[in-house]
């Protein structure tokens, strides 16, 4: 049998659990039980669910190698906080609470651009980027 289309089931009395596929005769063929793990669907039964998109601002943008400095973030996804969101910069991590905000301390060594990352089960992750200037010469020892 040729097939025109192949997918799992999910509405309209069709399972999620099974595949269905057409012939281009029109004649369907189920294949039941063919998965334990169907794909996400959305309310609508067609397409799968879309993840959200996470979004970061940390503050300070920058800071000096060498100082310790306290970055404060706040992430949100679709202008709405989101808790328990895991946040790593500079080999450290934290967790957001319920107001989407945390808080880490980082001294770096060296100048250069950091990554902040954050990421949640759910959603799709993103990050942004920090920069580590150089200390000035005079207060060098």
């Amino acid at each position: 049998m040729l097939t025109s289309s192949v997918g799992f089931g999910g509405g309209g009395g069709f399972d999620r659990h099974n595949l269905y596929a057409v012939s281009f005769q029109g004649r369907v063929v189920e294949l039941a039980g063919v998965t334990d793990k169907p794909p996400e669907v959305s309310p609508h039964g067609r397409k799968p669910a879309r993840k959200p998109h996470l979004s970061i601002v940390v503050r300070p943008r920058e800071t000096l190698a060498g100082k310790r400095t306290r970055f404060r973030f706040t992430v949100t996804s679709n202008r709405h906080p989101v808790r328990g969101v895991r946040v790593l910069l500079g080999g450290r991590a934290t967790v957001t609470d319920l107001r989407g905000k945390a808080q880490l301390v980082v001294r770096f060594d060296s100048a250069g651009v950091r990554d902040v990352h954050a990421s949640r089960t759910g959603y799709v992750g993103t990050h942004v980027a920090v920069r580590v200037r150089p200390e000035p010469e005079e207060e060098r020892d």
